[in-house]
């Protein structure tokens, strides 16, 4: 593969050039892309700094704090729900969440992440594992339908009697590339159900998606240097910057330049990372900022902590301002989590359900559609609400049935559609219809579907 920098170089030649090679979309996040060479590890640095690393955090725990559901595709049929047992036994014997934080902690920093996918038996199970492929090593490139010959990563040849992207790994309808030592620059095409690749704050439906680190960078390096300066004004820690100066000496007479080198030593031993000799008639000045005030650089640090806030959770938390509170910090966390938080896991939730559970249900089940497997939201919690609410709803429909009827009179059709709505359609009396039905034969299994 090429050097970091000779990748810079080219690309400040020729900023499409990584492009160009990979024969892909272009990115994103053409600060990391076209200026650090796509040396992710830049990016990775940045969890030292704290604060980004408990946004970073933040953000990810709130998603596997929230509890996995299992659906079935549809309750009507007996596969399907055998379907969604299978699934929930298979979550129980593998480490899912693990899983899920891999592919969003990387992702969601770097705009992209992949798992590469493995099978194992147990228990009568073929169970997933994963292994984390580093962002250096995947690509994109435009689909090509009718290149069968193109290299695959595992040496295999593809089916020229099926279409290629039923046999290779795709991704918002590029092709997922492995670089490889065979081929550094193209990369190599995947098989279908090799790999999973999760795609985080693209705009414009690339792969290569946008990650916080597009806006952490430059308040990192604005705190970074901030602290510098911090720690200069504030004489380094005890250590503060010395100048020494020195009479005019003959250095070719070594007792002179002993007696140099013995000062320089001292002066090094004062401040080891700061200091200075000079000969007599040498001046130096410090030259700060209009501000002689360690506030300045802490007011900086933190509108720097502030936007970084505000990048990650959309706004700056109260507990970070002067005026916060614990009530409003319970109460926008709250909120947050009913936004925000519903939107990762909607993101994240899709995306594994489209290149991950499909895999493992077809090694495990002939039979039936992949349930649906998806964190908890708010939106579950207002379809069990309204659910409540249309039970109730019935509840009293039913009783002003009653009495009506108790009084002599019979609901017309107008009102049973008006009031029920027209899925509903009224028979006859329902003591009537109780008395037909006891003797009638017992439902032995309750199952619905006719072919099973």
């Amino acid at each position: 593969m090429l050097d970091t920098n000779v990748k810079i170089d080219l690309l400040n030649t020729d900023p499409y050039f990584a492009a160009t090679i990979h024969g892909g979309p272009d990115y994103e996040d053409d600060f990391l892309a076209y200026k650090l060479g796509q040396d992710y590890s830049n990016y990775e640095a940045m969890r030292r700094d704290g604060h980004v690393s408990s946004r970073l955090q933040a953000r990810k725990f709130a998603i596997l704090g929230r509890r996995l559901l299992v659906k079935p595709f549809k309750k009507e049929k007996l596969a399907d729900r055998k379907n969604a047992e299978i699934a929930s036994e298979i979550l129980r014997q593998i480490n899912y969440e693990q899983i899920c934080s891999d592919l969003f902690d990387s992702g969601s920093l770097m705009g992209f992440s992949a798992l590469s996918l493995e099978f194992y038996e147990k228990d009568g199970y073929l169970l997933p594992k994963t292994e984390f492929i580093n962002q250096r090593r995947i690509g994109f490139s435009y689909y090509y339908p009718d290149e069968y010959d193109l290299p695959v990563a595992t040496g295999e040849t593809l089916d020229r009697s099926l279409p290629v992207n039923e046999q290779i790994a795709m991704k918002n309808g590029y092709e997922v590339r492995l670089l490889t030592r065979r081929n550094p620059n193209r990369g190599e095409r995947v098989p279908k159900g090799k790999i999973v690749v999760f795609t985080f704050g693209s705009s414009q439906g690339s792969p290569w998606g946008r990650g916080l680190g597009y806006q952490f960078w430059p308040l990192t390096e604005i705190k970074r240097q901030a602290r510098i300066a911090w720690l200069l004004h504030s004489d380094r820690l005890g250590t503060p910057p010395v100048a020494g100066e020195y009479p005019d000496l003959n250095l070719n007479r070594p007792d002179q330049k002993a007696a140099l080198e013995a000062f320089k030593r001292f002066l090094r031993a004062v401040s080891p990372n700061g200091w200075g000799a000079f000969p007599a008639g040498f001046t130096a000045k410090l030259l700060e900022g209009t501000s002689n005030s360690v506030e300045f650089h802490k007011a900086l640090i933190k509108l720097c902590n502030d936007e970084i806030s505000e990048a990650a959770l959309l706004e700056v938390s109260y507990e970070e301002k002067s005026n916060g509170s614990l009530a409003a910090k319970v109460s926008q966390s709250e909120n947050r989590e009913s936004g925000l938080t519903d939107a990762d896991c909607n993101l994240l939730d899709a995306q594994l359900q489209e290149q991950f559970w499909p895999v493992i249900l077809e090694l495990n089940s002939s039979r039936g559609n992949c349930p649906i497997i998806k964190r908890w939201t708010t939106e579950d919690a207002r379809e069990i609400e309204d659910n409540n609410l249309e039970a109730d709803t019935l509840d009293k429909l039913a009783d002003v049935v009653t009495k009506m009827k108790a009084a002599g009179f019979e609901p017309g059709d107008d009102w049973i559609n008006r009031r029920f709505g027209s899925d509903w359609i009224y028979v006859r009396n329902a003591v009537d219809q109780q008395s037909d039905t006891e003797n009638e034969p017992e439902d032995v299994d309750g199952q619905t579907d006719t072919e099973e």
